[in-house]
């Protein structure tokens, strides 16, 4: 099959997006790609614009619509062309009615998502359109930076009690540990004119951390955070989830499963033991890089939609 001709109506330029801008970028060395952001047109007038380009699309993914359309531009008419469509859905538990009538009302063929056993709690009718796409890296930012190891502990991110319990548990046990760090998610700062770790800071942020301490919100999925901080070479220390085995994670080999009641005496435990947790964050580390980076992710995108496109109906 010819280079794919891929439409995507997302908005990447702001920074919540950098993740769905690397990947995007990427794409482009695997098919022809036009990235569509304005606000507000019809899907006919996009294509008559784009058809005028020389860039006929055959296949249109749209990123998420929720939250105001923060990410995707908001678009008119998709319901009405033949041509296949796939979305790109997050943060399930946000506008969950308001995705079934999407789907619904745009004829939507794929659903993609980074979550395989969320989608399925929360979407079970909608089965046979999911895609999974879990998250992914650019490893030219998620990488060892080798920097010195002088953060025994690191949680970075959102901590809202209600959302991330496990997370507020975590700071209070550490809360008087001299070698614990915590830095707010960047949009959640009061104080604006802090340090904001983003992109590569992030990461080095990351790399500095012998230990990584996160969890999937009180919903139980694997975020961002489980494939960035193996690629940075730091222990990751995170609670489980039912996605983790079949993307390659083995607690004690390549990450270190822990519950609410024993995070602090494993993290007491693999501080001491330097040897054993290098050997744990090396193999996470190759993990990641061996199977979760965008390039990867990117020809597995590519070959759903070719499959989907020469069967006409969503093969697994």
């Amino acid at each position: 099959m010819s280079r794919l001709n891929i439409l995507v109506f997302a908005k990447l330029n702001r920074p919540i997006n950098r993740h769905l801008k690397d990947f995007i970028v990427e794409l482009h060395n695997h098919a022809n790609v036009v990235v569509w952001e304005k606000d507000g047109w019809g899907l006919n007038h996009v294509l008559k614009a784009l058809k005028g380009r020389g860039f006929s699309p055959n296949f249109i993914f749209y990123y998420d619509f929720v939250y105001r359309h923060i990410y995707a531009p908001k678009i008119y008419g998709l319901g009405w062309t033949n041509l296949p469509k796939g979305v790109y859905y997050i943060d399930l538990q946000t506008q969950t009615s308001e995705r079934r009538e999407f789907i619904k009302n745009n004829r939507i063929d794929l659903i993609f998502s980074p979550s395989k056993d969320f989608f399925f709690r929360t979407l079970p009718e909608f089965k046979d359109k999911f895609r999974w796409l879990p998250f992914s890296n650019n490893p030219d930012i998620f990488k060892d930076w080798h920097l010195k190891k002088d953060i025994d502990i690191l949680l970075m991110g959102r901590v809202k009690k209600e959302m991330h319990p496990f997370r507020t548990r975590v700071i209070e046990r550490f809360k008087d540990y001299s070698g614990f760090v915590y830095h707010q998610h960047p949009f959640d700062m009061k104080n604006k004119s802090g340090r904001v770790y983003t992109g590569e800071e992030y990461a080095k942020e990351i790399n500095r951390a012998k230990i990584f301490i996160t969890s999937g919100t009180k919903y139980r999925y694997p975020v961002a955070k489980y494939f960035e901080v193996p690629a940075c070479n730091t222990l990751l220390m995170a609670k489980g989830n039912k996605d983790l085995k079949e993307l390659g994670f083995i607690s004690g080999q390549n990450f270190v499963e822990c519950t609410d009641d024993n995070f602090y005496d494993l993290a007491m435990y693999y501080l001491e033991n330097d040897k054993e947790r290098e050997r744990i964050a090396r193999n996470g580390y190759n993990l990641v890089h061996s199977r979760h980076t965008n390039s990867i992710r990117a020809k597995e995108f590519i070959a759903t939609i070719e499959r989907y496109l020469k069967t006409g109906r969503a093969v697994r």
